[in-house]
């Protein structure tokens, strides 16, 4: 007969391994646990002796997991996703907040949190935004599943075998946008000279000599002349950059549909002009992501069906 192990083993060991996966050193995730960087050490040598094999290998960057930790990991994620779960509903409960807690960019924000609040959604419902500027999408991936938001609005699906990722729009028309009383005129299509020409505004992390639109999407040149377009200013906030267009003679890319939105509901000194012909932007989709087994699960599908109808 197999020896079963000891009882008494401490689970707490198995959360301290999970934050060190996902922290990538031992100071980092006793930071987030509230322990001295010593104390999380001593706990991964307890649980390497444990199972009596190497679960960390030491880099020039941190810890990194072996093959037989990320396997124990996996086998106990679910388990403690669902502990989180409970104790996060019950501590809701006793507190009597009841906020779904979105993330996305302020672009996110600016344009469909605004119409929701319009809609009147808030009235019956909370919301709290966080700001994702500086998020990835394994950041945003660990938020989700750490119970720390409940829903993340991306420009590209956060793929995890516990996430759930649903488009709910895709962009697809594109304009140019630039000042209401800008040189361009308004019933005239945008030039390829006038596109590389003219100062663009661009989002911080866009690589210069490549043609994107302002939400981050490529765009193909349909033309056998290449131009090198001139960013003369960068940020990463959407709302930033749409004041400074309106100030200067810059310009930007932007989905039709946001245009329409920013003159005509936000009221903003802006024109749209059609784009060159050779110019062809690629759809910006829209995704929104939630952890499988969430708590606001229906608050959530009742948030997508108000967020998939704004047009």
């Amino acid at each position: 007969m197999k020896e079963r192990r000891s009882p008494l083993f401490d689970y707490n060991l198995i959360r301290i391994m999970d934050e060190v996966i996902a922290a990538g050193s031992a100071s980092k995730a006793a930071k987030r646990l509230n322990l001295s960087t010593s104390a999380v050490s001593l706990s991964l040598s307890r649980l390497q002796k444990h199972f009596g094999q190497e679960l960390f290998i030491r880099t020039g960057t941190g810890l990194k997991p072996t093959p037989s930790a990320l396997e124990i990991n996996r086998s106990f994620r679910q388990a403690i996703d669902i502990v989180d779960n409970i104790i996060d509903v019950y501590q809701k409960e006793e507190s009597h907040l009841d906020f779904l807690r979105i993330t996305g960019s302020d672009f996110i924000e600016a344009y469909y949190l605004s119409q929701l609040i319009e809609e009147g959604y808030l009235q019956i419902n909370n919301l709290v935004f966080y700001t994702s500027t500086h998020q990835d999408e394994f950041e945003l991936t660990d938020s989700l599943l750490q119970n720390k938001t409940d829903l993340a609005l991306t420009f590209m699906p956060l793929v995890h075998e516990s996430i759930i990722s649903e488009k709910i729009e895709s962009l697809q028309r594109f304009v140019a946008i630039c000042r209401d009383d800008h040189l361009l005129d308004a019933d005239k299509a945008m030039t390829l000279a006038n596109y590389y020409a003219l100062p663009h505004a661009a989002l911080n992390g866009e690589v210069a000599d490549m043609e994107t639109t302002l939400l981050g999407s490529l765009m193909h040149i349909n033309h056998e002349f290449r131009g090198k377009r001139k960013i003369a200013y960068r940020s990463n906030s959407f709302t930033g950059i749409i004041s400074a267009i309106e100030k200067s003679e810059m310009i930007a890319i932007v989905p039709a549909d946001i245009a329409h939105f920013l003159i005509h509901k936000e009221k903003r000194k802006l024109k749209q002009i059609n784009l060159p012909p050779e110019l062809e932007p690629y759809p910006v989709n829209v995704y929104a992501n939630h952890y499988v087994n969430s708590a606001y699960h229906s608050s959530i599908e009742t948030l997508l069906s108000k967020l998939k109808a704004i047009k």
